[in-house]
C-alpha cells in the first residue's frame, strides 16, 4: 500500500515540476507551422486518400469509404480531381464525381490552414502551454513536448504532446484530443505524422482520426485514416 502512495507521490512531483519547453524551441515551431501554412497557399496539386469506416460496438466495421483525389492550387480557389470513390467496396466514383468537385476542398476541411491548426502556430501559441516530457522511445535525437490550454479546458482547445525534431526545429507527430469534448461527444483524437519531405521542411502525411458519441439511442464509432502527399511541380 505505502508503496503504491509513494509511486503516485513520485509520478505527481515529476508532473508539477515538468520543465517548460525552451521558448527558442518553441519559436521554431512556431515558424515550421508558418512555412507548411505558406505552402498550402503556393501552385501545386495535392493528393489526399481517404479511408473511414463506421463501426459497431465490438469495433467491427458496419459502413466503409475509400476516396482518392487530388486537390490543384492555381489561381484562384483550389479545385479538385476525384480519381476513386469506393462505398463499401462498391464503386461509385461516376456518381459521387460531380458532389465532390463541385465542393471546394476548404469547404470539405473546414476552411483551416496547418497555421491555424498547429498548436505551435502564431495564432495559437498563446493559448497554450509547452512542458518538456521523457523522450520518445526508439526516436533517438527527438524530444517530446506536452500541449495543454494555458487557461481553462475548452472544447475548441486541444491537450496532448508532440515528437519534435529539435535540429531541424520540425514536429514530426502530434498527438491531440480536445481539453474538453464537444456536446454528445465521448471520445476525440487525432494523431499527426510529419513524413511528407516538403521545401518547407516535414509536411504533414498522414492523420488519424478516432471518435465515439451520439445521444439517446443514437450511437456512432468511426475511425478515418487521411494520407497527404504534395505532388512534385509539372514542369
Amino acid at each position: 500500500m505505502y508503496a503504491g502512495w509513494a509511486m503516485l507521490f513520485n509520478v505527481l512531483t515529476l508532473l508539477l515540476t515538468a520543465d517548460a519547453a525552451d521558448p527558442a524551441l518553441i519559436d521554431r515551431l512556431e515558424a515550421h507551422a508558418e512555412r507548411l501554412g505558406a505552402l498550402e497557399k503556393q501552385a501545386g496539386d495535392v493528393a489526399v486518400g481517404v479511408k473511414s469506416n463506421e463501426l459497431d460496438d465490438d469495433g467491427k466495421v458496419k459502413k466503409s469509404k475509400v476516396i482518392d483525389l487530388i486537390v490543384h492550387h492555381r489561381e484562384g480557389p483550389p479545385t479538385t480531381t476525384l480519381t476513386k470513390f469506393l462505398e463499401d467496396g462498391e464503386d461509385v466514383t461516376e456518381k459521387k464525381r460531380e458532389e465532390i468537385e463541385s465542393k471546394p476542398p476548404d469547404k470539405r476541411r473546414g476552411g483551416q490552414s496547418m497555421a491555424e491548426l498547429s498548436p505551435f502556430s502564431k495564432e495559437a501559441r498563446a493559448k497554450y502551454t509547452f512542458s518538456m516530457l521523457s523522450p520518445p522511445s526508439g526516436e533517438a535525437g527527438f524530444v517530446r513536448i506536452a500541449i495543454a490550454p494555458r487557461g481553462e479546458k475548452d472544447s475548441e482547445l486541444m491537450m496532448g504532446d508532440a515528437v519534435v525534431d529539435p535540429a531541424n526545429g520540425e514536429v514530426v507527430k502530434l498527438s491531440l484530443r480536445p481539453s474538453k469534448n464537444p456536446p454528445f461527444v465521448d471520445s476525440l483524437s487525432f494523431e499527426c505524422d510529419f513524413d511528407d519531405p516538403t521545401a518547407a521542411g516535414r509536411g504533414i502525411s498522414r492523420i488519424r482520426v478516432k471518435g465515439a458519441g451520439g445521444f439517446a439511442f443514437i450511437r456512432k464509432r468511426f475511425d478515418a485514416v487521411t494520407t497527404i502527399h504534395r505532388l512534385p511541380a509539372v514542369k
